[in-house]
């Protein structure tokens, strides 16, 4: 089972050291943000991924998200929503990982907003 694990953890570092490969040759933000949510989204399989810029206080200057196929991309309205509550979080309490997005009182407020992207089992904020 060790064996197992060890592989698993080279083969996560690799997928990291490609991801990063891939964020270096980006020319501007906006290509990094889009280049991580898609890279990350497709290489863990995640069903959903966000990754934006912004300053505490201010709306996001840029959001970028993966979805698979068959899902419906999130509006915009509901995107910024969501970034500006969970970094406020982060700032407030530090690193927040939701590990049941669907019943998560962090998320609640959101949940009209959000029901249609709500499917998502975990969610992870810096």
């Amino acid at each position: 089972m060790a064996a197992a694990n060890d592989a698993s953890d080279v083969t996560s570092l690799t997928k990291v050291a490609e991801i990063t490969r891939k964020l270096y040759h980006q020319g501007n933000a906006e290509g990094v943000l889009k280049t991580a949510a898609n890279e990350i989204g497709a290489n863990w399989k995640t069903a959903r991924c966000i990754a934006a810029l912004r300053k505490p206080g201010l709306p996001p200057s840029s959001v970028q998200e993966y979805h698979t196929d068959g899902l419906i991309p999130a509006s915009a309205a509901a995107l910024v929503s969501l970034v500006e509550a969970l970094q406020d979080l982060a700032v407030a309490r530090g690193t927040v990982t939701i590990g049941d997005a669907k019943n998560a009182g962090e998320l609640m407020a959101f949940a009209t907003r959000l029901k249609n992207y709500r499917s998502s089992r975990c969610w992870r904020c810096r």
